[in-house]
């Protein structure tokens, strides 16, 4: 009686056995008549689409002429279509990137170091060595006015960044980062942690209640708005001089004084690659990341841009910029357009690099 139980469960267990293999044999001979390639052919073509480690170069679009002395910082509106771009001479111009035409009379800012633009390219901040941040108002624009100024740093102001129309972050030698209520001008929460020079500030595209700051500590750390608190330490192989985030904020690139650039992800608190040039002398002095996040672009003290895979920072080029310190760079949100600025007293727009559409006039042919 046994026997014949389990010569009978032998056999369903051959038969569901059978049927499984059939019925498996069946969804591949489907699945095949689906795919026109193998996995091997769609793996290459993965590879051909992305031009792994073969990053595209941006093009050259226009100069916005201007400035007589080094340009220290360049920054867009979140309306991608103004950029400020302040000057050693101490002027701040606002300019429409497409048009390439100054929209406001320029905004004198002795000593400045820093600018940043509202969403609507109306309110202007600016900040420099006078440890001040000054508002000033282009809604006339034949006549700036400063609407406020903003004290409580105790060091230069290194870099501006509004999260929103309301809200404005700072950065600053004293090693501090401080969020302002731009109506009344006071204080909301300061960041404290770095133990040397503030000089770098971030923000995420998609998530502007998450930035990050870089400092001569050499440590790059990521705050959230929301808590007040640092989410992230990283350690970086020396002053670090410029960070950039992911869009989403889950990655961050650092632009550091030994001329290397590292990409840290911020979900595994870990270094995912580091790229350096062959230039043993050359130092890294701004750094941005491309709207979808593939390519990394860092401004050199040779006047070069480094473009880079984000994800493999040691496979990179370096393409003519400037004749000098490649000092600051700005992606527009939409991922349109970027401008730089340089120590060469110019400020260039760029299209066609990654997620950058050429839809910018201008000759494109380059310098």
């Amino acid at each position: 009686m046994h026997g014949e139980r389990d010569a009978a469960a032998s056999d369903l267990n051959s038969g569901c056995l059978h049927f499984r293999s059939m019925a498996k044999a069946a969804l591949q001979a489907k699945v095949n008549a689906l795919t026109d390639l193998s996995m091997i052919e769609c793996i290459d073509r993965c590879k051909a689409t992305l031009e792994y480690a073969n990053p595209p170069e941006p093009l050259w679009n226009k100069d916005l002429k201007g400035h007589t002395q080094k340009v220290y910082d360049v920054s867009f509106s979140s309306d991608c279509t103004h950029v400020a771009t302040a000057g050693q001479e101490g002027l701040v111009f606002v300019t429409n990137v497409y048009t390439g035409l100054k929209t406001a009379k320029p905004c004198k800012a002795s000593f400045v170091m820093a600018c940043a633009l509202n969403s609507n390219a109306k309110l202007v901040a600016t900040g420099g060595m006078e440890n001040t941040i000054t508002m000033t108002s282009i809604a006339t624009p034949l006549e700036p006015t400063t609407k406020k100024q903003m004290t409580g740093h105790e060091g230069y102001i290194s870099k501006l960044a509004f999260i929103d129309d309301g809200q404005l972050l700072s950065t600053s030698g004293d090693g501090l980062a401080i969020l302002w209520d731009v109506q009344t001008g006071q204080q909301k929460s300061v960041f404290s942690g770095h133990f040397g020079d503030c000089n770098a500030l971030a923000l995420a595209a998609d998530k502007p209640g998450i930035f990050a700051t870089g400092s001569a500590d050499r440590t790059a750390r990521v705050w959230d708005v929301r808590t007040g608190k640092c989410t992230r330490t990283f350690e970086a192989s020396d002053e670090v001089n410029a960070v950039a985030l992911f869009p989403n904020g889950e990655g961050l690139a650092t632009g550091n004084d030994n001329g290397q650039t590292h990409f840290f992800c911020v979900k595994s608190n870990a270094l995912v690659g580091t790229g350096k040039p062959k230039n043993l002398k050359i130092r890294c002095m701004s750094i941005a990341i491309g709207r979808s996040g593939r390519y990394t672009y860092a401004g050199m003290t040779t006047g070069q841009m480094l473009v880079a895979d984000t994800f493999a920072p040691g496979k990179w080029k370096l393409i003519k910029a400037h004749e000098n310190y490649l000092s600051a760079m700005s992606i527009a949100r939409d991922g349109a357009t970027m401008v730089t600025g340089s120590y060469d007293s110019m400020a260039k727009v760029w299209t066609g690099g990654d997620g950058i559409i050429t839809r910018a006039s201008g000759n494109p042919s380059g310098p």
